[in-house]
């Protein structure tokens, strides 16, 4: 049997998702190293292992154009292969959004989601049948196999919880946080959440829409979900380029790279940022009402509130002179961003 016409549609339309989030997986792992931040490296693992979701799906469209037929599915290999990398994807993001958001109770959300993975993986790899709904085309080798989760079955209730949990952490969390921050980081969070909540709509509903051609189009709705990853990590100026410092201080910074203290600053690098009131961290303007002045007693750097009181709760030190914020509370070198 040879391929329909939605077979090539449907089959070629996965290899373009698995093959986006690999590129744009790698390309998030590449800028991490560039830029020496660690969370976008766990970002970027974690948009390869979502990729690997689709994986089936191509092994499947490619053993019909070298055989004709369908892979074999007798012991349910396909939802097997489509559904392992799920823990270690949403293992990956819940560790990004706490280092971001909640960095003190990372360690209590990844062990508990270890010990759900664990679950998931033993009840996928020995009751596939009762985990997954496997929809054959009525001809073998037409089309590819669909596969879906069984909300009914212990595995179904897990992807709830696992969908629910990056719901609240990426959605919720992050526009929250978006809402609460100001500058660059105000923009970063709100792209994250926007790129999140794209993300998890599309792929719910093209998994679960019957039709071929509606199911295209979710696809490719989640790979627009990456657009909104891109821009919220990419590296941007937070002046613009037409009013440079003097020496060229660089101040070009990214949501994640801000989560790590930079090697070195430099005194032009304070004294730009003090005289244009931008806080060191986030690149944010400060002053007035709603965003508050935090100054180092002894070097005089400008911190945001939000900044101040985050460096306050991790590492308790001025980024420049290293001088605490709270005097009740020791300095940490440990816990450094």
């Amino acid at each position: 049997m040879t391929l329909s016409y939605e077979g090539w549609r449907g089959g070629l339309t996965v290899m373009f998702v698995l093959i986006s989030y690999f590129i744009f997986g790698l390309f998030f792992i590449y800028k991490s190293k560039k830029t020496n931040a660690k969370l976008l490296f766990y970002v970027g693992l974690a948009a390869v292992f979502f990729g690997l979701a689709y994986f089936a799906s191509s092994v499947d469209f490619i053993t019909i154009l070298l055989t004709g037929n369908n892979m074999d599915n007798s012991y349910g290999l396909k939802g097997i292969l489509t559904n392992m990398w799920t823990p270690i994807t949403i293992i990956l993001l819940l560790y990004s959004g706490s280092e971001l958001l909640i960095p003190k109770k990372k360690w209590y959300i990844i062990s508990i989601n270890i010990v759900l993975g664990i679950v998931w993986e033993l009840l996928i790899f020995f009751d596939p049948m009762g985990s997954f709904t496997f929809v054959y085309p009525e001809s073998p080798g037409e089309n590819t196999i669909d596969v879906w989760i069984n909300f009914g079955s212990p595995v179904g209730i897990l992807y709830l919880i696992f969908v629910l949990e990056i719901f609240i952490m990426w959605c919720i969390g992050f526009l929250y946080k978006s809402f609460k921050s100001t500058g660059i980081i105000r923009k970063k969070f709100f792209l994250l959440s926007i790129g999140m909540i794209y993300t998890l709509i599309f792929t719910v509903m093209g998994t679960y829409i019957p039709s071929s051609i509606i199911k295209i189009l979710f696809y490719f709705g989640t790979v627009s979900g990456l657009i909104f990853f891109y821009y919220g990590v990419r590296e941007e100026p937070a002046e613009p380029k037409t009013k440079p410092p003097k020496k060229e201080v660089k101040i070009e910074e990214g949501l994640f790279r801000l989560t790590k203290r930079p090697a070195t600053i430099t005194e032009e690098e304070v004294i730009f940022h003090r005289e244009r009131k931008i806080c060191l961290v986030c690149k944010g303007k400060v002053g007035g009402l709603n965003n508050l002045i935090f100054m180092c007693i002894e070097c005089d750097v400008l911190y945001c509130e939000n900044c101040a009181r985050t460096l306050s709760n991790l590492e308790n030190a001025c980024w420049v002179c290293n001088t605490p914020f709270d005097e009740s509370k020791q300095v940490n070198h440990s816990k450094r961003m």
